[in-house]
């Protein structure tokens, strides 16, 4: 009986194994997923039905995650040799994108509050994810046609700025995060997140972090986009353009009003969308568009009137961001001082106000041309010419606060904070109306203060920047200029020394007091700075005379360059140099012949005047 009880036991357990096999060997595979189906019947381009089978597959595809993905295929980014494919690869695209528009809508008015929240995340999360694609062989492509997903997704866009005003923050936050990723319309984003940033108990500190990202995604997508396209003069790219300037103008103050926000992550999310506004526009050649406008100048001049007119209405749709840049440029070097806690927001405060001086200098550049084309044109000319007609930088008691702001900057412990505040003071004097401002304060504050810095500062860099700054101003100011360059010609820094050099030679006569200085460094360090302090001391005029026997002794120099120069300045000095002539007749018999013949020149200078 046992064993028979054995033999059922094994029986049984043989029945179980044969089934378990059996269930897998006839077990059935997972089915394709609609992503790999479309894929493979897209790659099959040599298929004449391919166009209708990938519809088919569309219609049987309804999870919005897999429409996301088909979009989202790399495969669409390649350049298509065949047209009629090319155009069956974009009707199909489009299709696609509208089916997923159009169940996200459904899902956007009717599903649950878990379900919103994952889909405004996939919408931004589709809109956004091509703009990094490099498959392409045409950055052009990508730019073009991630524009158009994010346009076509801007039908999601009221949809999306209604539920902000949901009670389920989650919902809140991921639709003003995929608003900033789509298209919107700049208006209504605008007003968004203007009301979500506002300090109020509805605005959670998560939703106003995510209102300040939200913005500085929006600009910085435009500006990558802007960045890659190269085509200029096509209309969708003068829309994109367009764009930029109409949401940098309604966001920029946002950006600003950011700032007031306790929260630092607000902060700094807010300067780095004000950044990406100025960035664009300082970076990106055509919006400001100096060179096709030096181009024009080679055209008939009925052309020349036409394009004219054309640049000017231009700039004067950009008047409305140029006003918001200067309305808000206070606020932002007020958050660069000490005022501000965060080391990050006072940099980039400071950026974006860098920035803004580029951005005019590209104006002024771009204002003078057009005054050219003007009289090229036969049009009048105008009889008083403004340096710059809209101005970014702010008058008045405003720049007055600018000045002391920067002064404050000049003493700060960050050495970073005070480079970016003379990178700005050197744009400042670069301008001559905006030196004439600086110049005319009666106490000259913030020029003293620039003069200290370049003596006084403990970093070689901050010093050395300070003394280019000055170098700018040139030859104004030379009561406090010169004595401070006299100081950096003796400075152990070899920048320091040559940018002192190169500033003093601006100031003609004026520098005479820098003689000692002069004397005592010409014929020491290295070829650069003694070339740099022979040229100072040329232009000082006969003045320059006691120098002389110090330059002399530069024709022992082991460089060639440097026995050249010596020789040429001592031939302009002419007669005043005759106490040189001993020393350039050994050097008539220099090993090489360019320091030979500048020697002889210099010679016949001395004695004969020619």
């Amino acid at each position: 009986m046992q064993l028979l009880s054995c033999s059922k036991k094994q029986m049984a357990l043989g029945l179980l194994m044969a089934f378990c096999v059996n269930t897998f060997v006839h077990a059935e595979p997972f089915p394709i997923d609609s992503p790999e189906l479309f894929k493979r019947t897209f790659l099959n381009r040599g298929d004449e039905d391919r166009k209708n089978k990938l519809l088919i597959i569309l219609n049987k595809t309804n999870a919005l995650g897999d429409l996301s993905k088909i979009i989202l295929m790399p495969d669409w980014q390649y350049i298509e040799g065949n047209k009629r494919i090319a155009d069956i690869n974009g009707e199909v695209r489009t299709a696609v994108i509208q089916k997923f528009k159009t169940t996200s809508l459904q899902l956007l008015k009717e599903g649950q509050d878990d379900a919103k929240t994952d889909l405004a995340i996939l919408i931004g999360e589709t809109a956004s994810a091509n703009l990094v694609d490099e498959t392409s062989e045409s950055l052009d492509q990508i730019a073009q046609r991630s524009r158009f997903l994010r346009a076509e997704l801007s039908a999601l866009s009221p949809q999306l700025a209604l539920l902000t005003k949901s009670k389920n923050q989650k919902v809140v936050i991921a639709s003003v995060m995929a608003l900033g990723k789509i298209e919107s319309k700049s208006d209504l984003f605008a007003a968004t997140i203007s009301d979500l940033i506002e300090i109020k108990p509805a605005n959670t500190l998560a939703i106003r972090r995510a209102a300040a990202e939200s913005l500085k995604t929006r600009l910085s997508t435009v500006s990558q986009l802007l960045k890659q396209i190269r085509v200029v003069r096509e209309r969708d790219n003068l829309d994109l353009v367009n764009d930029l300037l109409t949401t940098s103008k309604l966001c920029f103050p946002l950006g600003v009003r950011a700032l007031k926000d306790k929260d630092f992550i607000v902060r700094e999310q807010g300067t780095l969308a004000c950044k990406q506004a100025t960035s664009t526009l300082a970076d990106v050649d055509y919006i400001i568009p100096i060179r096709e406008a030096e181009m024009t100048m080679l055209e008939r001049p009925d052309i020349i009137a036409q394009r004219t007119k054309s640049f000017k209405d231009g700039l004067a749709f950009e008047l409305p961001l140029i006003n918001s840049f200067r309305d808000n440029m206070r606020e932002l070097t007020d958050h660069a001082t000490n005022f501000e806690a965060d080391i990050f927001v006072r940099v980039a405060s400071l950026d974006v106000v860098e920035d803004l001086v580029v951005i005019r200098k590209k104006l002024i550049e771009f204002e003078s041309i057009l005054n050219k084309l003007d009289t090229l044109a036969g049009n009048a000319p105008n009889p008083n010419p403004k340096l710059i007609t809209y101005d970014i930088i702010p008058d008045g008691n405003e720049f007055k606060e600018i000045v002391e702001d920067l002064i404050m900057v000049l003493s700060d412990s960050h050495l970073r904070i005070r480079l970016n505040g003379l990178e700005i003071i050197e744009g400042f004097l670069s301008m001559p109306d905006i030196t004439a401002r600086i110049i005319n304060e009666k106490e000259l504050f913030l020029f003293r203060k620039l003069a200290s810095v370049a003596t006084t500062d403990s970093n070689l860099m901050v010093k050395y920047a300070a003394v280019r700054a000055i170098g700018r101003s040139a030859p104004l100011k030379p009561e406090i200029a010169i004595p401070v360059l006299a100081k950096c010609l003796l400075d152990e820094d070899l920048d320091i020394r040559i940018e002192a050099a190169k500033a003093l030679n601006k100031y003609g006569k004026e520098g005479a007091k820098a003689i000692p200085s002069l004397e005592k460094m010409i014929a020491r360090g290295d070829s650069d700075s003694r070339i740099a302090m022979m040229n100072a001391a040329v232009s000082l005029g006969t003045d320059g005379s006691p120098t002389l026997n110090a330059v002399a002794k530069n024709l022992q120099s082991e460089e060639p360059k440097v026995r050249i120069k010596a020789a040429e300045t001592l031939g302009k000095f002419g007669k005043l140099a005759e106490a040189q002539i001993p020393m350039l007749q050994k050097s008539l018999n220099d090993e090489d012949s360019n320091v030979r013949n500048a020697v002889s020149s210099a010679l016949l200078k001395i004695r004969f005047g020619s």
